[in-house]
């Protein structure tokens, strides 16, 4: 069922932080709308109609208003990460969100990444956000700002 709403949610965005971001909002929107209502979400498999997707969840109204909730809280802590100014506030926020291992993980395969295309000068500079990314394989060792 959540496959379902994802996948309808078309656009482009430029980040996995902005996917997660917008498909989030568009689910709790949906949600909330639909408990505030006093209805249960209802999806059915676009190619058997008999095929009810939300089945078995959410079972009530309850259940539905926790992952409402749950929503919510992801989408503030979304907005914190996109104003974190440093990779240890970004860390603590990733870990409350997926948790301490496996984003300690992350980060340290992000460091490393970052690090070796520094030695090798592949990065390049977002002159529009001040951003430094590493650059798309395919451009080699030299580096360009855009």
């Amino acid at each position: 069922m959540l496959a379902y709403y994802v996948g309808d949610l078309r656009g482009n965005r430029a980040t996995l932080l902005e996917e997660l971001s917008a498909q989030a909002s568009n689910l709790c929107g949906i949600f909330n709308a639909l408990s505030e209502m006093g209805q249960l979400v209802h999806v059915a498999n676009p190619r058997c109609q008999q095929d009810v997707l939300t089945d078995r969840w959410p079972a009530d109204l309850t259940e539905q208003k926790v992952f409402t909730r749950d929503l919510k809280n992801l989408l503030a802590e979304l907005a914190e990460l996109r104003g974190a100014p440093t990779m240890t506030e970004c860390q603590r926020i990733l870990g409350k969100l997926f948790g301490e291992r496996a984003t300690a993980t992350v980060i340290e395969e992000f460091a490393k990444k970052y690090s070796d295309g520094a030695h090798a000068g592949i990065l390049k500079h977002q002159l529009s956000t001040g951003a430094i990314a590493l650059a798309e394989s395919g451009f080699g060792s030299r580096s360009y700002a855009e």
